[in-house]
């Protein structure tokens, strides 16, 4: 199952994605707004600036697409709200999921 959610506050969108044969694990591609400028690619997870997973022990693993990224102050605090936003994400789906079962 893959879901998006847009994360105005912080400026960023993601695509979220479980698989059925790996329970217990959430993806994500996070694209921030200021990339989006090409409307018809903003769907298209390769082109996201980071992708990852969310595991068990809430353990995330994050990579770059690409190593030339502009750090600003701002990019950078919106950074540490979107970590927070995707673990929120893992523990209302994946582990409340578990909890049903």
């Amino acid at each position: 199952m893959e879901y998006y959610k847009d994360y105005k506050g912080i400026d960023f969108r993601v695509s979220y994605s479980l698989n059925r044969h790996c329970p217990g694990r959430l993806g994500f591609a996070a694209q921030p707004f200021e990339r989006m400028a090409d409307k018809g690619s903003n769907d298209d997870q390769k082109n996201y600036l980071m992708y990852g997973m969310v595991e068990k022990g809430e353990t995330l693993q994050v990579g770059f697409n690409g190593f030339a990224i502009n750090m600003t102050e701002s990019f950078h605090s919106r950074l540490g709200l979107l970590y927070e936003a995707i673990l929120k994400e893992y523990r209302n789906v994946v582990l409340k999921d578990k909890q049903g079962i």
